[in-house]
């Protein structure tokens, strides 16, 4: 009887053991993460600077450092880069051919929805919003060959 207890002792020190190990991996995995992300982070921020040198900096974000509040400030900053980029092109074909700016920002949304049409868009919008100005955003982007549309809504101020 002795002897099982102890064979029984040696298993669950065994399985302690390897759920410290899992946990420290995991730990690691996270941290490399993180790492990788800042490093993202970063080159994204200085590449916004670069190419938009006077624009208005992005909130700050939670700062807790984990992988997905830095995914999120990543994705931020793509999204502003693109929008930088495509503010850029819509006033250079507006100048270029004496275009209203409004007009050139639409043409320029167009040719780039016409480059990629699986590209996704996502809504955002708060509960105040009216149904059919929902509906009338969602018929605009198949409209305009959008197919992968997203909504987002939170709740109203």
């Amino acid at each position: 009887m002795l002897l099982l207890n102890l064979a029984g002792l040696g298993t669950r020190q065994e399985a302690r053991v390897a759920a410290a190990d899992a946990r420290r991996a995991a730990q690691r995995i996270e941290a490399t993460q993180a790492r990788d992300l800042q490093h993202r982070v970063d080159r994204l921020q200085s590449i916004r600077e670069e190419f938009d040198p006077g624009a208005r900096p992005l909130p700050p974000g939670t700062g807790d450092g984990s992988p997905d509040a830095l995914a999120a400030r990543a994705q931020a900053l793509a999204d502003a880069i693109d929008a930088a980029d495509r503010e850029q092109r819509a006033q250079q074909l507006a100048r270029l051919i004496d275009m209203p700016l409004d007009e050139a920002r639409r043409k320029v949304d167009a040719d780039e929805a016409a480059r990629d049409p699986n590209r996704a868009v996502r809504i955002d919008g708060d509960t105040l919003v009216p149904y059919p100005d929902v509906v009338h955003l969602l018929d605009l982007c198949q409209f305009e060959g959008l197919t992968r549309v997203a909504l987002r809504t939170r709740a109203g101020r």
